[in-house]
């Protein structure tokens, strides 16, 4: 037996030899690959890190992943394939050790995109340690590390985490915004209760906590005298939806977020839209009518919200410097002179106006209106390339940050060259980050 014993640790030992040598030839790989600017070679390497499934190999991938980012001239392409790569060998890694490491690394790396691709791939794993991290990852100060544990949490369906969620939802009630949202979903989801404050929330769960996690209809399940759930599941949370600010009839759940409007030369034209008084049909210019709502919904934000402004047409018209603005009063009056100015005309040039969006760190949301497809020369002869550059662009750029992108195009689309192909490319900018695609009609 003592022999067998120590048979198994020379061969484990030999075993974690190996990974370290392989580890460290992948890690020269890297850096030569770096200096040669080879990064199809850098991607290739990064990808064989997944069949490493020890905390060196883990760490090096989360290294890695990042690498390209503050590269000058990198086409985005290979900035998006390296961290791909990172994301499907860092989900190979199915280790006990290496699961622990990943927990520590949720509030220990430097990078706030490493601690949100962290709390995603936790989601898939198993370990009695990945609760409390998420856990702690809801203290994150970037909201968006703070969304990926929310998401992960709910999906994990283990109720241990509700206080932890209500705590959460109790600093942020004061905005209200994405991550809001996504905790009372998350809370609904894990309880089928739905209530409008921390309070209330915490006032159930604690008369609730030890009903909801016993076994439903074991012996021991306590008979707990409380309220009754609320309503349907989400209807406290969908009230509350609808009193948010409304573009053309969606509501903007976002506390930070930036508008990209066209104002090319088609939105001078004439079109109709149900947007009169109980819904009834409004003829007018589209800029003039895309003017009146955003006058609406500026004048609704609250002090909690930070937003910014993108005119686009030929050239790119910013309210504010790659900056978002909080809803002051003298704020909102600037937003609305700048509302005012917008003039149709010219070509669309969406790919810069959403480049400039992206600027903007600030923003978890981006509100994108045009009336035509992309183009520069005005003949959409290069509508299509555009396209792809501009997801090609997105992809990059969203790869970790996942703003969400609401996208908006008048139905008379359609019946404009490249019309269908215009509303395909709306279509897969909201879906593929989250967002919906409105029909203005």
């Amino acid at each position: 037996m003592k022999r067998a014993v120590i048979l198994l640790a020379v061969i484990l030992f030999t075993v974690s030899l190996l990974f370290a040598q392989d580890v460290a030839s992948i890690k020269k790989r890297l850096s030569s690959a770096a200096q040669a600017g080879d990064w199809s070679a850098f991607a290739g390497a990064v990808a064989e890190l997944g069949a490493i499934d020890t905390v060196e190999s883990a760490g090096l991938i989360l290294k890695s992943a990042f690498a390209l980012e503050e590269g000058q001239g990198i086409p985005s392409d290979y900035k998006r394939g390296v961290f791909d790569k990172a994301k499907e060998a860092l989900l190979k890694l199915n280790s006990k050790e290496v699961t622990e490491y990943l927990c520590e690394q949720i509030t220990k790396q430097k990078r706030w995109e490493a601690r949100a691709l962290i709390a995603e791939i936790l989601r898939e794993r198993d370990g009695e340690n990945i609760l409390a991290a998420l856990g702690r990852a809801l203290k994150d100060k970037q909201p968006e590390v703070q969304r990926e544990a929310v998401i992960s949490l709910a999906k994990r369906g283990k109720t241990e985490c509700v206080d932890a969620l209500i705590g959460l939802l109790e600093r942020l009630e004061g905005e209200k915004g994405l991550v809001w949202v996504e905790v009372r979903k998350a809370l609904t989801s894990l309880t089928g209760a739905d209530y409008e404050t921390a309070k209330k929330w915490r006032d159930y769960w604690s008369a609730r906590k030890e009903e909801v996690k016993a076994t439903p209809g074991s012996p021991e399940t306590p008979k707990v005298q409380s309220e009754p759930v609320a309503g349907p599941k989400t209807a406290l949370l969908e009230d509350e939806i609808k009193k948010a600010p409304k573009f053309f009839g969606k509501e903007v759940l976002s506390k930070r977020f930036c508008f990209v409007i066209d104002v090319s030369g088609t939105m001078h034209q004439m079109d109709r839209y149900s947007g009169g008084e109980g819904g009834q049909p409004v003829e007018a210019r589209r800029v003039d009518m895309v003017k009146d709502q955003l006058r609406k919904l500026v004048a609704a934000l609250d002090l909690k919200t930070r937003f910014n402004i993108i005119a686009f047409s030929t050239t790119v018209q910013l309210w504010q410097q790659r900056r978002l603005m909080a809803a002051t009063a003298q704020n909102k009056q600037d937003a609305l002179d700048f509302i005012s100015r917008f003039t149709a005309f010219g070509t669309t040039h969406a790919d810069a106006a959403l480049k400039e969006a992206f600027a903007n760190e600030e923003a978890d949301t981006i509100v994108f209106l045009t009336d035509g497809a992309p183009t520069h020369s005005g003949q959409h002869d290069d509508t299509t390339q555009l396209i792809s550059e501009i997801h090609s662009f997105v992809a990059d750029a969203n790869k970790s940050r996942k703003v969400t992108i609401d996208t908006f195009g008048f139905e008379t689309i359609r019946t404009l060259p490249k019309g269908q192909e215009c509303v395909d490319f709306l279509k897969k900018l909201a879906s593929d980050s989250g967002g919906k695609f409105t029909v203005i009609k």
